[in-house]
């Protein structure tokens, strides 16, 4: 029986071949298929893609008895696994949000579904048609805040504009200890 743990794989091995192609030999690829997979499952939830369409690009549509429903509720029990464990010196820690520009107003099953399914609450903010750069600032300050100051300025100058209405955020932080010695001779 295929999984919705292999389908990732299989998703993660398809990128990283695409990803591959592209760049130089001496340079190194760091991708996070889970964050991904979690940002575009988020997307779906929101937007009338067809559920076939989603399904085959994230590798799904090889997972017997699936809807766009059971991904959600997969998420869920993956995200409650994979992110509750804290070891004295690992550390995976993983966060959405959802910028909404003030002027719209979004439906109530979907911001609730991200926040309970995803922990991605929606946080409302004013974007291009007032304040482009102070909604940039914002979601530039939630990120390095949940990336422990080591990701800053993620939206550069510019980045919103007048057409911009929703940006959602994921936020992957891995910390691992260095395990081997370093001498110098």
């Amino acid at each position: 029986r295929q999984t919705e743990g292999s389908a990732i794989g299989r998703f993660a091995l398809s990128l990283y071949k695409q990803l591959s192609l592209s760049r130089t030999p001496d340079a190194n690829i760091f991708m996070s298929p889970i964050s991904i997979s979690t940002a575009f499952a988020m997307t779906k939830l929101g937007t009338p893609l067809t559920d076939h369409l989603f399904l085959q690009v994230f590798e799904f549509d090889t997972i017997k008895e699936k809807t766009s429903d059971q991904v959600h509720f997969f998420f869920a029990k993956l995200n409650c696994r994979l992110y509750r464990k804290k070891g004295d010196a690992t550390e995976l820690v993983s966060a959405n949000r959802l910028f909404g520009d003030k002027s719209l107003i979004f439906n109530e099953t979907y911001q609730n579904i991200s926040e309970m399914v995803y922990g991605a609450k929606l946080i409302v903010v004013l974007f291009c048609r007032r304040n482009p750069d102070k909604a940039r600032k914002t979601i530039n300050d939630w990120i390095s805040n949940k990336t422990e100051n080591l990701i800053q300025d993620t939206l550069p100058h510019g980045a919103l504009d007048s057409n911009t209405i929703l940006v959602l955020v994921n936020t992957i932080y891995f910390k691992v200890p260095n395990t081997h010695t370093h001498t110098h001779t």
